[in-house]
């Protein structure tokens, strides 16, 4: 019998001085949240992201809110063998907004069966008020020094930049992954950029 070792995700928002980021929680309040099902048929019986993007915006109306083609970054199409699900993440200025997607689960039948969103309407960016830049490697340490006593289970990979939606705008930050094997736990941090 093996022993199982349960691992959370873990997310942190680590400050710096007189940052606005608060808590994870807040993200939630700026992330709108959608889910639609039914039976939507495109216009293409084998529809490729640029149809499932058309699609999209020509029901932009109908289904509140959807981003701008230009805003729509690819990350996954996989088949199974009752359908299709092809997932999007929502970018600003070709950058990221951490959380944001839509993803389409299309059937065999090229009718979209289900649309998760999950985007922001905030598109205006928050400039820095007079705090220094920081380096990736500065925000690494950050991360790393906020945790304590630690046991890496791997390196810390290089940290990604993204917008985090806040009440006032989108606020460019790091996102820092820190795989820890004591105590175990993925710890996912944004620092302040």
């Amino acid at each position: 019998m093996s022993n199982l070792i349960q691992v959370y995700l873990g997310i942190n928002i680590v400050k710096r001085k007189k940052s606005p980021l608060k808590h994870m929680s807040d993200l939630e309040k700026y992330i709108e949240r959608r889910k639609i099902r039914g039976q939507f048929d495109l216009p293409v019986s084998d529809p490729d992201e640029g149809a499932i993007i058309d699609f999209l915006q020509s029901r932009s109306v109908d289904f509140g809110g959807v981003p701008p083609p230009q805003n729509l970054e690819l990350t996954q199409n996989v088949s199974t063998p009752t359908r299709r699900v092809i997932r999007f993440r929502q970018l600003q200025d070709q950058i990221p907004v951490v959380d944001s997607y839509v993803v389409a689960q299309v059937d065999k039948m090229g009718r979209a069966k289900q649309l998760d969103f999950a985007v922001t309407s905030r598109t205006n960016i928050l400039h820095s008020d007079g705090d220094e830049k920081i380096t990736t490697q500065e925000a690494v340490k950050y991360a790393s020094s906020s945790l304590g006593d630690y046991m890496p289970r791997e390196k810390i990979a290089e940290p990604e930049i993204v917008y985090y939606p806040t009440r006032s705008g989108l606020r460019l930050v790091y996102k820092v992954s820190v795989l820890t094997k004591v105590p175990a736990h993925d710890w996912r941090m944004l620092i302040d950029a």
